[in-house]
């Protein structure tokens, strides 16, 4: 494989996430809803943990959506139950990112069991990272992808400047054998 085409091959790799973890990356939270400005308070981003209960539930709470939102005003995130049966919306959390999940987890333990530990905090490296929005993770993915272009590119030259000095060396050594059987023939 070429050096361009491995190079390729794992920077889709590394952007490729994985398909059993969803990681949610805190620092996607930060742009204010242009919908809503100068009075922006919440995050133009938001997550829909689940868009309902699972049927093989039984509940006294209504069907409902949970999402996790950040608070820009407040500096804070809060997960929301969005009520489908009148459009209602109660706010079950606010505090910091991290303990938005331990909260998460209790909620899914509750309405969706089938998406206990699916949802994770992304913490900027891989393995638990958010592929897809998390900015360090893809300015550290764009800096290595250029430096091994540049690497390849480094290689390649010094590949061929190898081969041309090999050439050089095979004709020299032509030359040695030719004028060793001349100095032979003298003696």
């Amino acid at each position: 494989m070429e050096l361009h085409e491995e190079i390729r091959e794992l920077w889709w790799r590394a952007l490729t996430p994985d398909p059993q973890t969803t990681y949610i990356c805190s620092l996607t939270f930060t742009k204010p809803d242009p919908e809503l400005l100068p009075d922006a308070g919440y995050s133009l981003k938001e997550v829909v943990i689940y868009p309902g209960i699972s049927p093989h539930v039984e509940t006294e709470t209504p069907d409902h959506a949970l999402i996790l939102k950040r608070n820009v005003r407040r500096g804070r995130f809060e997960l929301h139950r969005y009520y489908h049966h009148d459009g209602g919306v109660e706010v079950i959390f606010t505090g910091s990112f991290t303990k938005a999940f331990t909260v998460i987890e209790r909620e899914l333990q509750k309405y969706r069991p089938e998406l206990v530990g699916r949802f994770k905090p992304c913490e900027h490296k891989p393995p638990h990272v958010d592929r897809s929005e998390c900015p360090i993770f893809h300015r550290r993915v764009w800096s290595l992808r250029n430096k091994m272009e540049e690497a390849a590119w480094e290689i390649m030259r010094l590949k061929e400047h190898i081969e041309a000095d090999q050439e050089r060396l095979r004709r020299l050594m032509e030359e040695w054998e030719r004028l060793k059987k001349e100095m032979l023939g003298l003696a």
